[in-house]
């Protein structure tokens, strides 16, 4: 098994006369199989909600994957896992879920958008530079559903360069935007992390009211190494 790029060495010998190679078959080994664990099917989510999406690698040498969204059942999918995709080094102990914050659109290949309300949608996972059959779907549809709009509510925001924080009643939004891909933590007022959200360019992230309402620093650091610190807990409230 060749498990590098260094090639195998092949060597014929003979106790006397000749010898050689009528050939030989090469079979491909996969080290790239990844098993989604979560959403499988029938589940229910709505827009600004957080998705765990619970994955299984099956072999020590996948360390990147891409997390794409389909809304047609499976005939399309879209990626929203940034251009980087998610890297084991940036997840540690937490690699194996990512907890996706559900935007109403996405950005699609070729410009536009399109929405994520559907009541067929279905996630891809597939490992970087897999190959045709290394990636795993859900087993059937779920939905996403539109969040539920709250009138009369007003509106706070905190701002540092790269990130912006905002509140609307118990609800949290965080936009961040960066050259390449970045790494968002929320901490509680206590200190310790909630939720980690990654991704490239612009993003904005919801928080679920579980959450929200507890939010004391955002910090957000950058793949050039960059970190900005900005404290909420007191101009949100």
């Amino acid at each position: 098994m060749v498990l590098d790029t260094n090639g195998m060495p092949i060597v014929c010998s003979a106790a006397s006369g000749e010898v050689f190679e009528a050939g030989f078959e090469v079979i491909r080994n996969s080290l790239q199989k990844v098993t989604l664990l979560s959403p499988l099917g029938g589940e229910k989510f709505a827009v600004g909600q957080i998705m765990p999406i619970a994955f299984r690698n099956d072999t020590v040498s996948l360390s990147q994957v891409y997390l794409k969204l389909s809304v047609d059942n499976g005939r399309n999918y879209h990626n929203f896992s940034g251009s980087y995709g998610i890297n084991r080094s940036s997840f540690g102990t937490s690699w194996g879920t990512f907890n996706w914050t559900i935007p109403e659109s996405l950005d699609i290949e070729g410009g536009g958008r399109i929405s994520t309300i559907s009541a067929r949608c279905k996630i891809r996972i597939e490992p970087y530079q897999a190959g045709p059959e290394e990636f795993d779907i859900s087993d059937s549809a779920f939905t996403i559903a539109a969040s539920t709009p709250v009138a009369g509510q007003a509106r706070r925001e905190c701002a540092l360069e790269g990130i912006t924080a905002s509140s609307a009643g118990s609800r949290v939004t965080i936009w961040a935007a960066a050259r390449g891909a970045f790494r968002v933590d929320v901490f509680a007022i206590s200190g310790k992390r909630m939720v980690s959200f990654y991704g490239a360019g612009q993003r904005c992230f919801m928080l679920p009211t579980s959450l929200s309402g507890n939010v004391g620093i955002v910090r957000m650091k950058t793949a050039a190494g960059q970190s900005t610190v900005l404290p909420v807990a007191a101009q949100l409230r």
